[in-house]
């Protein structure tokens, strides 16, 4: 009797008059463990959970709830629908190798269209079940010495992904084991390649993509080269990075990144290409570092991770700092000239000097999040930047935006008395705008304020500054970060990221 008045209850639940497909979708942000509890919640949300088969399509091995009895369940549940796997590796006495594996592994790998995490010819997996993914179009393996990789590769005609660790190894047995990656068979059909944990020379690396013609993703990680003489290795040179849509280097060794990207290196950077170094040399390690010779038109400089993203005409570049990024003293990589920055967007207020300024003589547009400044603090006071030197050294601006963020600190949620804030923010825009007029001759282009803060305080301004602009708005509520042009994001091969911490 219980179970029916609950079942009654549920029913008029508001969740619950929802259509299952919409649950469903709802689901679908869930992990496979998310899911299972979701289907137990009542009869309703099992009936949305079982009867969605695309809930049901990855398998993940690395999580305790794939049990034999459950990877069955998946293949069941999932329909005739391609799944994705992901094996868990584990490494006791420096040997990798595949633990926890289902008994239907090759049930599994048949509808496998993406495989990760895989250490090819493992002794947990038999031959013939590492051989029969014919679906497969996205692999990422852990190579060892005794991998047959040349083998797998031939047998599966699909793959148009490829990301690759080699494991424990010298500089010797890499080049035979990159080898097996056989451009005989790949070069005119695979898409991406990730390398990861490489020693061997960039040199040697470029010899090896010569004849994988349709790469349009490359990216390195953890890669250790200390070799610099890229002027003498013309004779390497390869149209494969003129034609790439996203190169990425991450964790590699300076010198490594150099090679690539020199002025003077084998081959240059297509304007088409999307760049991300991370982290990025600094200035006096490399010089010059960078070749990239298109003109940045637009910058965007993120805070919270320390990047600076440029876009040009057809391609972006993203640069991630890994020393201080300090707001009040910010410091801009040399490698991109600024005077052809016409849009500048950064996620504080940020002071900026009347010589950086110059630097961005022709800038057009502004935007930037400004947190009101602690009473008796110089720093972040949204003066330092809407001043008489930005008048000056930027005559050609006519768009600017400022976020007004609410301090989000420690003392949000403590009994701390939260310090006073210096917050004359409607007087500085005033004197701004007055400044502007007085030394331009004119109005100000637009102006647009998105205030969380305080949005009533404009009130009594706003006439004064609709007659000192063209265009005045002001828009209330939360303000929300986005980047304001996303960057391109690498092909993602759910790689064990655990794997890629040091070296060996």
């Amino acid at each position: 009797m219980f179970a029916a008045l609950r079942r009654e209850r549920n029913v008029f639940s508001p969740v619950n008059r929802l259509p299952k497909e919409i649950l469903g979708h709802i689901f679908s942000y869930n992990d496979l463990q998310s899911t299972i509890q979701a289907s137990a919640v009542c009869s309703l949300w099992r009936t949305a959970a079982i009867g969605n088969p695309r809930l049901w399509t990855c398998i993940d091995m690395s999580s305790r709830v794939i049990t034999n009895e459950m990877a069955q369940l998946i293949l069941e549940r999932s329909g005739d629908l391609p799944l994705d796997v992901r094996f868990r590796v584990v490494r006791p006495l420096a040997q990798y190798f595949n633990a926890a594996v289902p008994d239907c592994i090759a049930d599994i790998l048949a509808r496998a269209r993406s495989v990760s995490n895989l250490v090819a010819l493992s002794e947990n997996l038999r031959d013939n079940h590492v051989y029969s993914a014919p679906i497969m179009s996205s692999l990422h393996t852990l190579l060892l010495g005794s991998t047959d990789l040349k083998k797998l590769l031939r047998k599966h005609q699909n793959i148009r992904h490829l990301s690759v660790f080699l494991a424990a190894s010298n500089s010797a047995s890499e080049t035979r084991r990159l080898a097996q990656i056989d451009a005989t068979h790949l070069g005119k059909r695979l898409r991406t390649l990730h390398l990861s944990n490489i020693s061997l020379p960039p040199s040697a690396i470029q010899r090896f993509l010569v004849n994988f013609a349709s790469l349009e993703e490359l990216s390195f990680t953890g890669c250790s080269s200390r070799e610099v003489d890229y002027q003498d290795a013309h004779y390497v040179a390869s149209e494969v990075q003129t034609r790439l849509w996203l190169l990425s280097f991450r964790a590699c060794t300076p010198e490594f990144v150099v090679w690539f990207l020199h002025p003077d290196g084998p081959t240059p950077i297509s304007p088409t290409t999307n760049l991300l170094v991370d982290p990025t040399p600094e200035d006096d390690e490399v010089k010059p570092f960078f070749g990239r010779q298109e003109p940045a038109t637009f910058l965007y400089i993120d805070f919270a991770q320390k990047s600076f993203t440029y876009a040009h005409e057809n391609a972006m570049t993203r640069l991630i700092r890994a020393g201080e990024f300090d707001p009040p003293s910010l410091y801009f990589p040399s490698y991109i000239p600024l005077e052809a920055v016409r849009v500048l967007s950064w996620s504080q207020c940020v002071p900026l000097s009347a010589a950086q300024l110059e630097s961005f003589g022709n800038l057009s547009e502004l935007s930037f999040s400004y947190h009101p400044g602690y009473v008796g603090s110089s720093r972040n006071q949204l003066s330092s930047i809407l001043n008489v030197d930005l008048v000056a050294n930027c005559p050609n601006l006519t768009y600017l935006e400022v976020k007004f963020r609410r301090h989000l600190g420690r003392h949000e949620s403590s009994s701390v008395q939260p310090p006073s804030y210096k917050d004359d923010s409607e007087v500085v825009v005033t004197m701004f705008l007055e400044a502007w007029n007085d030394v331009r001759g004119s109005k100000f282009g637009c102006v647009s304020l998105r205030d969380e803060v305080k949005p009533q305080r404009w009130s009594q301004y706003t006439p004064v500054l609709q007659a000192l602009t063209n265009i005045f708005e002001v828009v209330s509520g939360m303000v929300v970060e986005n980047e304001p042009i996303p960057f391109p994001e690498l092909r993602q091969f759910h790689a064990d990221s655990s794997l890629l911490h040091g070296r060996r």
